[in-house]
């Protein structure tokens, strides 16, 4: 079983995330992924691969992720975050559904739509394959 820990305390904004996760993630590659949702779900499906000879998962493969220092990021990530990213996406018209984006902003300041911390939760329940503890 391979063993991750992503440092939660060096968070504190979603681009910072993002060089957390390539620190852990991407060690022995020679790119890192961008900040992107997408990209941290493809990437997440390298996690539980083996770390033998074979690039190919094996069936029974599994990963933990220890998030230490989670409130941090939860903090760092959560409802101010989250209303910047979508107004950045608003911003960049012809890209994105803007529809779509403009109600998950209503949505997320009703308080029934999640934070970006809890986007990235979601992503990584998606992945059963992979353990996460937040500590």
């Amino acid at each position: 079983m391979k063993t991750l820990h992503l440092n939660g305390s060096l968070i504190h904004s979603i681009p910072t995330f993002y060089d957390q996760i390539n620190l852990m993630l991407e060690r022995e590659k020679t790119w890192n992924i961008g900040p992107s949702l997408d990209a941290l779900n493809d990437a997440l499906y390298e996690v539980p691969e083996d770390q033998g000879d074979s690039d190919k998962p094996t069936a029974d493969a599994s990963a933990t992720v220890h998030w230490h220092d989670h409130e941090h990021s939860r903090e760092a990530l959560g409802f101010a975050a989250t209303e910047r990213w979508f107004l950045e996406k608003l911003e960049s018209q012809g890209r994105f559904n803007m529809g779509s984006l403009q109600k998950q902003l209503d949505d997320l300041r009703a308080g029934t739509g999640p934070t970006y911390f809890e986007i990235i939760l979601e992503i990584f329940a998606d992945h059963p394959s992979i353990n996460l503890i937040l500590d």
